[in-house]
């Protein structure tokens, strides 16, 4: 699929790749531990501080509190505190530094830029908190952004609802040139990019996603991440 993709690109008059951001190119697990550790702390339970320091990233999938359903750290009010004290601090730039790169993903997206793709980042991350941080983790981790071909589009606020803001992206996308791939990690979105561009190679990232996510399109490409063997 990656030769196939950067061989398309190559062909095209003007080839653009859409990438996901977060559970795509950048894993939030990170930020969820850290979120989770200080938790731990701050709910004084030495038990629950001992346990949150032998989890590692893949412990996490989607939500903060994964890693201890079925360890007794269950009760109704530890978990309706987490909740919020994870929402507090998930959206905050500061967390949103402790993001690393899915494997794979940095080479991938430079291949694809350097063979003449623009490269157009569409993230449900929202201005004006998270445009900075996301910025940041791109160029620090070397992803293609203070260059030609690059585009960054967040959402304008927290309160826009992450599918309306992605479908409402597609015709900005479509009017940019010739859409050769899009890659996400939720099936929902993934499933809309394959409807604005069927002709297109549509991935879908078997990373992380809502547990009440709709079933993703038979058509849909699914890989565990970017690296060459699975991509």
């Amino acid at each position: 699929m990656r030769r196939s993709i950067i061989q398309r690109v190559r062909e095209a008059e003007r080839p653009v790749v859409v990438f996901d951001v977060d559970s795509t190119l950048l894993s939030t697990a990170r930020r969820h531990h850290r979120i989770l550790r200080e938790f731990a702390e701050s709910w004084g339970d030495d038990g629950l501080s001992a346990l949150v320091d032998t989890l590692v990233a893949a412990d996490f999938g989607w939500e903060v509190h994964g890693p201890l359903l079925g360890t007794g750290f269950e009760q109704s009010e530890l978990l309706e505190a987490l909740s919020g004290f994870w929402f507090q601090r998930f959206f905050h730039p500061e967390y949103a530094d402790e993001d690393e790169p899915i494997p794979g993903a940095v080479s991938f997206v430079n291949a694809v830029h350097e063979a003449g793709a623009w490269v157009y980042y569409l993230t449900a991350r929202h201005l004006p908190e998270l445009g900075p941080p996301t910025v940041r983790a791109l160029i620090r981790h070397g992803f293609p952004l203070a260059t030609k071909r690059t585009v960054l589009h967040l959402k304008p606020s927290r309160s826009t609802p992450d599918a309306a803001f992605k479908r409402s992206a597609i015709s900005e996308i479509a009017a940019l040139g010739e859409v050769v791939a899009t890659f996400e990690n939720d099936p929902a979105n993934a499933n809309a990019l394959l409807a604005g561009f069927p002709d297109a190679v549509n991935v879908l990232l078997d990373t992380v996603c809502a547990a009440d996510a709709p079933s993703p399109h038979p058509s849909l490409i699914r890989v565990p991440d970017f690296e060459e063997h699975a991509g």
